[in-house]
């Protein structure tokens, strides 16, 4: 576990920035590509102002936030229409990204298949799904401790 101390957000400076305006590239795909490559070279997107993302583990990963077509951050593996987007200013991020591993083949598949499997024989497990970004693919986790309240708005649950 990790214990981070940081000034609390208000919820009217949460920000979201999709990737395609992030990286100015129109094509969706193409920018999530990029954003996986960009994680080889500054991991958590480090030293983007009011970027602050921290993810357990030693494989390459992103939190980022599915927008619907308002612009509004909903909690759902990313549809036809959503826009994937950088959380800023303490904005909760909706979604975790594991980018495939070139010398480990077909991971991202692995661990979809794998969690699917564990739900089948009736194991909790997160919602996750193949994203494909150009010539790579991405395990897409939807994040179990987040939660909308009861006006929609978007929460952090905390462990």
């Amino acid at each position: 576990g990790a214990l981070s101390f940081s000034v609390p957000s208000e919820r009217a400076a949460w920000t979201y920035t999709p990737l395609t305006e992030f990286y100015k590239i129109k094509d969706p795909e193409a920018a999530l590509e990029r954003h996986f490559e960009d994680l080889g070279e500054r991991p958590f997107l480090a030293g983007e102002e009011g970027v602050r993302l921290s993810l357990a583990g030693g494989q390459k990963k992103s939190a980022l936030a599915v927008l619907d077509r308002t612009g509004a951050p909903v909690l759902r593996l990313p549809a036809e229409g959503d826009v994937l987007a950088i959380p800023r200013n303490g904005a909760p991020s909706t979604i975790i990204l594991k980018p495939d591993n070139p010398v480990l083949p077909g991971i991202a598949e692995n661990e979809t298949y794998c969690l699917t499997l564990a739900g089948a024989i009736g194991i909790t497990v997160a919602e996750a799904t193949v994203l494909p970004a150009g010539t790579r693919k991405a395990i897409c986790v939807l994040r179990y401790d987040r939660r909308t309240n009861r006006r929609g708005a978007l929460q952090r649950v905390h462990q």
